[in-house]
């Protein structure tokens, strides 16, 4: 996972990169909780937070467990990459 957690360490330092482009250091909170909060998004997508318990009991019911195991790994990516944009969002609105 240490891959992904580098990952997400490039896109947070592509929302400062794309802050300073735009001419305002102040917008680099904005952005990376932007990053931060699509990968979040995808992570609830995958992990299935947005059906109701029938719907994602029958899914459960129906998937293999090489399924489950392939949605489980990209939920953990998509996390691992979302946790330095949303420090770096943190920071950056604190000091700025």
């Amino acid at each position: 996972m240490k891959k992904y957690i580098l990952y997400g360490i490039v896109l947070a330092v592509g929302a400062i990169v794309a802050a300073l482009i735009l001419g305002d250091i102040h917008k680099t909170s904005q952005i990376a909780a932007g990053i931060g909060g699509a990968l979040l998004i995808l992570t609830m997508l995958f992990s299935g937070v947005f059906v109701n318990g029938d719907r994602l009991r029958a899914n459960l019911a129906t998937e293999s467990k090489e399924q489950r195991e392939r949605r489980y790994k990209y939920e953990e990516k998509f996390l691992f990459m979302s946790i330095p944009c949303f420090v770096v969002a943190i920071l950056f609105y604190w000091l700025f």
